[in-house]
């Protein structure tokens, strides 16, 4: 289009773009007004509404209208509870280990193979995730079963002793593995977005120099890739901790957590008031976990950068 016709400058284009500009921008805004209006109303009234019923006494009591810390009380000083709350730590803990343990050499390899390769090992780690957890943990229930493939594969081998005839199910161990299964993939995009932004020339360099691949890892690798550990773990410690549908399939009664005793006093015992405080003692208990590691491994990350 000339710029100008007749001597005047056609400004005709100006007037399209800024019309665009308005509607983007009130795409935008709109967009961001429903989102926020999304979560008010499905995320945090309802958090809202349970903290100020976990202060009430439960309905039974006829008190409906009193405010009290019974319900804490009742959770922080029942011996019981407290046995559940150090057995949901204790497997969030243990699961989140293992996610380390075994999602760091994933996201190595993801980092050193060619983009291809990369692609295909992707869809591998993130496909996991398109399928629902029920799904995938009853696939353990398939595979740690009494007749399951552990035991078919144990029993094809020759190995025909009390291990290989009885469930594997029902035990720490079992819990464990499934919530480490449904959560790993965000360990492993976690560490692998670090180490994305390690240069490689210095662990040559480190090697050139004579160090052995393992001071190369412990001290160049590990410490450069400690954000990416720091955010894997504190997202999937209280995904952990909060962890439900496979903890009660492969764990039943004898693994019992926090979340299985909220579901309970809501659902069987109609006791909402103590079920709102255990959820809010739950979310106080991640928040004060995951904020002191996070506090202790920052305090790690500024000691290895230092001159």
């Amino acid at each position: 289009m000339s710029p100008a016709i007749n001597g005047t400058a056609d400004l005709s284009w100006f007037g399209r773009r800024s019309n665009g500009n308005v509607f983007a921008s009130a795409f935008l805004y709109g967009g961001m007004a429903v989102a926020l209006v999304i979560f008010l109303v499905f995320f945090l009234a309802p958090m809202i509404y349970m903290l100020i019923e976990s202060f009430k006494p439960p309905m039974m009591s006829g008190e409906a209208d009193a405010l009290t810390f019974e319900n804490y009380r009742s959770f922080v000083t029942d011996p019981l509870y407290q046995t559940i709350l150090q057995r949901t730590l204790r497997v969030a803990a243990l699961s989140s280990s293992l996610m380390l343990l075994c999602g760091y050499p994933v996201a190595y390899l993801l980092r050193i193979v060619g983009p291809r390769t990369r692609s295909r090992l992707f869809f591998f780690v993130i496909s996991p995730m398109l399928v629902s957890v029920v799904v995938r943990t009853y696939g353990w229930v398939v595979i740690l079963g009494k007749e399951g493939v552990l035991n078919s594969v144990l029993l094809a081998a020759g190995i025909d002793n009390g291990f290989s005839r009885s469930t594997h199910l029902f035990n720490m161990t079992a819990v464990v593995i499934g919530v480490s299964h449904v959560f790993i993939p965000l360990m492993i995009l976690a560490i692998y977005n670090s180490l994305q932004k390690v240069d490689f020339s210095l662990l040559k360099a480190a090697a050139n120099l004579g160090a052995p691949p393992y001071r190369v890892f412990f001290e160049v690798t590990l410490p450069l890739t400690l954000p990416g550990i720091i955010a894997g773990l504190t997202t999937v410690f209280p995904l952990a901790m909060g962890s439900f549908i496979t903890v009660a399939v492969l764990g039943g009664p004898a693994v019992w957590v926090v979340s299985m005793s909220a579901y309970q006093q809501a659902t069987t015992l109609l006791n909402w008031q103590f079920a709102g405080a255990i959820g809010a003692a739950l979310l106080i208990a991640v928040t004060i976990i995951v904020g002191l590691f996070n506090f202790v491994m920052s305090h790690i990350v500024r000691e290895q950068v230092r001159p």
